[in-house]
């Protein structure tokens, strides 16, 4: 090694000194191929251009050298043209194409370079190289397939050509051929010069995502076998009893990592994660000072600790640190969300819309910043507003669930069912199990009339959760509704109503229920305790009006139904129960 260090500064010497290209070709011909052949590991080659031809062309020869030169100096034009015109003396040395197509690629002409290292293997089809530069190719266009075939093909050449199964390896990863590319890891360990701790970790990595957790502990242990103090190999560990469960002995494994790389991230942010689901919150938020000590210029360190913060529900904390870090980084983004979310978990949707608009102020394309905005003005019930925040976030990401279930959420609430429909139903695509989506999405259908649909996805969300409140009073009140199972629906009133005995919708689905058995007086019991709990419900009044109707309580009946109007004032029915159909209104309106 030190002698193709002096060899390499010989050279650069000799080209800083400006000497003439024919003198500098004479005088380091020999020292420039021994140098090149062996950072290229061929010295083993013989010292040719020609396939066949143990004498090169000097004039090929010197033109070669001086492509080589013009490599060094950054210009892979200038040695296109000088291998080019080597080839016009030597047209059959495959070396010359071979730096002719890694000089396409330097500049981009990735077609280019192919054609001319198929060329190349024309002339010589055992040329190992050029299949490893054809296959690296394949794979940067995500040609599998042929990428799969060149490396094999270099393999059938050289059955343990170390860096074809590498290729291979890092191919069958990347295909998610998982069994392959542990077969290849395991081959590249009993053929490597050297142990090398980098390819334990992969093979580790890919055991435990086939859930084989005890060969990748044997992967791991094989690292600490070599260096019991090697991060990696305690870390990998600590990744097999994560999996296992074993969250104490995992814990162990992660601090000895740490204690011996503090700059280990992956293994700091994973061990705040097991402190805080262990709600071990001081241990938890020490781990974050630390990475703030360590580097206090990332935001991400601060926000981390606001993370866990909030997590403990340590409200001052929280909204202290959170105002701290706009003050110290007032020009990003990330700052203010962070406040904003807090605000929103502490009931303070204006607020929190505040900040969420200095977010879009700073960052205009930023998806959270238009869907925080939204998801703040529903809170504060300015539903039309909140479409259009909504729009704006689905046209950078249109497939995101949380957005399409919000969006949807708010048509129904707006009486636009039809329209809401196609947004819940991408939502429950994206997450099929969303309870929250699965009912919103079945009271969509109900609106429509469409009740086997509806009831299907009730049923998908019971199935889900069975004792859901929400679900078990929605599903309960559209039966009663259509009066259809009206023992099912008190079953399921009754089950909401027992976790939430105070909770006015689920009171007047109870009530309601009784009313359409033709018990009155039970119903006047529930909704009239309804219209305790929840005083801004136009539908609750006027059930308790219909209510008093049935009860000879006209009296009481309008009273209600006027109650209702005041809070719905566009509302047919109650304008004709109470005599006030509109002129221009159809008589058959229902």
């Amino acid at each position: 090694m030190p002698g193709l260090i002096f060899i390499w500064k010989f050279w650069i010497l000799m080209i800083n000194y400006g000497m003439k290209m024919k003198k500098i070709q004479k005088q380091c011909s020999l020292l420039f191929l021994l140098f090149t052949l062996s950072v290229g590991g061929c010295a083993s080659q013989k010292l040719t251009l020609a396939r066949d031809s143990d004498s090169p062309d000097p004039r090929a020869m010197d033109l070669f050298l001086e492509g080589l030169v013009w490599e060094l100096k950054q210009n892979p034009a200038a040695a296109l043209l000088a291998y080019q015109e080597a080839l016009l003396y030597d047209p059959q040395a495959v070396t010359i194409y071979k730096r002719i197509g890694k000089n396409y690629l330097w500049m981009g002409k990735t077609e280019s370079a192919f054609r001319v290292f198929q060329h190349a293997l024309g002339l010589n089809p055992k040329d190992v190289e050029t299949h490893l530069l054809i296959a690296q190719i394949d794979m940067e266009q995500g040609d599998w397939i042929s990428a799969e075939k060149a490396l094999h093909t270099i393999l059938s050449i050289d059955s343990t050509h170390f860096e074809a199964e590498y290729q291979l390896a890092l191919l069958y990863l990347r295909t998610n051929q998982l069994d392959r590319a542990i077969n290849f890891y395991r081959r590249l360990l009993r053929h490597s010069d050297s142990f090398d701790s980098r390819l334990y970790v992969t093979l580790g990595n890919l055991y435990l995502r086939q859930k084989k957790f005890k060969e990748a502990e044997d992967a791991f242990r094989q690292i600490l076998q070599q260096d019991s103090l090697d991060v990696s190999g305690l870390f990998g560990i600590g990744m097999v009893k994560d999996s296992l469960k074993d969250t104490l002995s995992a814990m162990a494994w992660y601090e000895k990592a740490l204690q011996l790389d503090p700059d280990f991230e992956e293994v700091r942010d994973r061990l705040a994660e097991i402190y805080q689901e262990q709600k071990h919150w001081e241990k938890a938020i020490a781990l974050c000072r630390e990475r703030i000590a360590l580097d206090s210029t990332k935001i991400e360190n601060w926000l981390s600790l606001c993370d866990v913060y909030r997590n403990a529900e340590d409200s001052i904390s929280a909204l202290a640190l959170a105002k701290e870090i706009i003050s110290r980084f007032p020009d990003q983004w990330q700052a203010y969300l962070s406040y904003g979310r807090l605000l929103m978990d502490y009931q303070k949707p204006k607020e929190a819309y505040e900040q969420f608009q200095k977010v879009v102020s700073l960052a205009p394309d930023n998806f959270w910043g238009l869907a925080f905005s939204g998801i703040s003005l529903v809170h504060q019930d300015s539903l039309t507003l909140a479409i259009s925040w909504f729009q704006k976030a689905l046209s950078l990401v249109p497939e995101d669930p949380l957005v399409n279930y919000y969006l949807g959420t708010v048509l129904v609430r707006l009486k636009k069912p039809k329209e809401a429909i196609p947004y819940l139903e991408i939502s429950i695509q994206a997450r099929p199990n969303w309870v929250n989506a699965l009912s919103a999405l079945a009271g969509a259908y109900e609106s429509i009339g469409e009740y086997a649909r509806a009831d299907s996805f009730y049923t998908r969300a019971l199935q889900q959760d069975p004792e859901n409140p929400l679900v078990l009073n929605n599903y309960g009140y559209s039966l009663s509704v259509r009066g259809v199972r009206l023992e099912e629906a008190m079953a399921m009133s009754k089950k909401a109503l027992e976790k939430d005995p105070e909770n006015g919708a689920y009171l007047d689905t109870m009530g309601w229920i009784y009313f359409k058995m033709g018990d009155y007086e039970k119903a006047r019991e529930y909704i009239e305790k309804a219209c305790q709990f929840q005083k801004n419900s136009a539908e609750i009044y006027e059930h308790l009006g219909d209510i008093y109707e049935k009860l000879m309580m006209k009296e009481e009946a309008i009273q209600m139904w006027e109650k209702a109007l005041e809070l719905d004032r566009g509302n047919v029915q109650l304008l004709k129960k109470l005599g006030r159909v509109p002129s221009n209104t159809p008589a058959d309106v229902p």
